[in-house]
């Protein structure tokens, strides 16, 4: 598992280097940690993540924050961001959830909480078959290379992803992205929220 998971992660680092301020990396024993500038990207980077680890329990905190410190190597770094995603994994661990987010903001955490997860056990609820086919599927980007590599017809492959409701799986990830980019933008730019 280990070697498996340091394979991922530098799958991560590699694919999604534009966004990644600090790589992810081990910090303490089968712990990984990693600095993005876009956190609506976060979730996708995780279900990517996820990918890579066919068995045993996947828990993920993403946390929203200030980071106090330099910008250095992830373990030399502190601040809200890092209070907040030990808060979410330590959530993750005692819920069972397999992914939670803790943003410093009620309104975007009990939006997209919930649509975690569902996706989350849209995942658990997959056969064997089902997420080795969309393991493939997503590896090859095509369905025709996918159904070659697996040995079955492309109707096979195109029946499999139906019955895993993937292409709603896929519309549900971009919009967790799109719900985490407009919640941001307008704190940021302070005039999206009513207070209630």
């Amino acid at each position: 598992m280990q070697e498996q998971a340091k394979s991922a992660l530098a799958h991560i680092n590699a694919e999604f280097s534009p966004f990644i301020v600090s790589g992810f990396s081990f910090t303490l024993g089968d712990e990984w940690q990693g600095l993005l500038k876009d956190l609506s990207l976060s979730y996708e980077i995780l279900w990517e993540l996820r990918r890579h680890f066919v068995a045993g329990e996947f828990h993920a905190g993403i946390g929203y924050g200030e980071i106090t410190t330099s910008i250095g190597p992830i373990h030399e770094m502190d601040g809200p961001a890092f209070y907040r995603a030990r808060d979410a994994i330590n959530e993750s661990k005692a819920s069972g959830y397999g992914v939670v987010m803790r943003s410093g903001r009620a309104e975007l955490d009990e939006i997209v909480n919930p649509i975690i997860r569902l996706m989350e056990s849209s995942r658990d609820r997959m056969t064997a078959r089902q997420q080795d086919v969309i393991r493939i599927y997503e590896e090859t980007k095509s369905m025709a290379a996918a159904a070659a590599r697996i040995g079955v017809s492309k109707q096979s492959v195109s029946k499999i992803l139906r019955a895993a409701r993937w292409n709603e799986i896929v519309e549900a990830r971009k919009a967790i992205g799109r719900l985490i980019k407009f919640f941001i933008d307008c704190d940021l730019e302070r005039r999206c929220f009513v207070n209630h």
